[in-house]
């Protein structure tokens, strides 16, 4: 109990911070950040629904439904910014300092250990998972000190970013084997699949993820068109 409290707890603050913040970072109108606040609440506000229902169990042929939802703002956010030049924009002006220390946020993994330390979660996603978040959170304070002093290394920014979507990238390839497909069944046995698709941990695939795989999306960009960036100054 007191680990979904705390969990709670830190993943709201995280959803706050990051939703203000990139409603500021956007160059948007007053009427387009308050559509962006809109839509983002909405999807989390649909995603508690879901896991309450107890819907993101389930699964809609052979794809897990939780695996849906966390494709979902990945795909639409891809095709805006294919489409619209503005928003495009809009994404790539996001400071790169911005993004990193949003990113300090991952340090919440460690639920993720603590949860396979108590027996709630098992085989190879709770520690793949919540030690990469936790080493990308913690990197993410040190590059974000170093940018705050103007000492932006391109090449630590592409290290960091890489390392920090291959973190995603595992975790919900380990996630889906784990607790969907089961490998055929070899680790269909792992405990945790009602876990991760219960609240408050099913914010973390469904919201969370797709925000942090865009920002990183965001990031590669800015590093091909050699527009990585500090945040203006206040």
């Amino acid at each position: 109990m007191l680990l979904n409290i705390l969990g709670a707890v830190g993943l709201m603050a995280t959803l706050l911070v990051m939703s203000s913040t990139l409603a500021q970072s956007l160059k948007l109108s007053l009427a387009g950040r308050v559509v962006l606040l809109v839509v983002m609440g909405g999807w989390a506000g649909l995603q508690v629904a879901l896991a309450t229902g107890g819907v993101l169990a389930e699964r809609l042929g052979p794809a897990p439904l939780i695996g849906i939802m966390a494709a979902i703002p990945m795909v639409a956010t891809g095709l805006v910014a294919l489409t619209s030049r503005r928003a495009r924009a809009a994404l790539l002006g996001i400071p790169t300092e911005t993004i990193v220390a949003l990113n300090i946020g991952r340090l919440m993994g460690v639920t993720f250990v603590l949860l396979a330390a108590v027996g709630r979660m098992g085989g190879p996603f709770p520690y793949s998972a919540g030690w990469g978040d936790i080493i990308t959170g913690a990197d993410a304070v040190l590059l974000t000190i170093l940018m705050m002093r103007g000492r932006v290394s391109v090449g630590a920014v592409a290290l960091w970013n890489t390392f920090g979507t291959l973190d995603l990238v595992v975790a919900l390839a380990l996630g889906g084997i784990t607790f969907g497909t089961g490998l055929g069944g070899l680790l269909a046995a792992a405990p945790g699949g009602n876990e991760i698709a219960s609240l408050p941990s099913a914010l973390i695939p469904t919201v969370l993820v797709p925000m942090y795989m865009i920002l990183h999306g965001v990031v590669f960009a800015q590093l091909r068109g050699r527009t990585i960036q500090a945040a203006s100054p206040a």
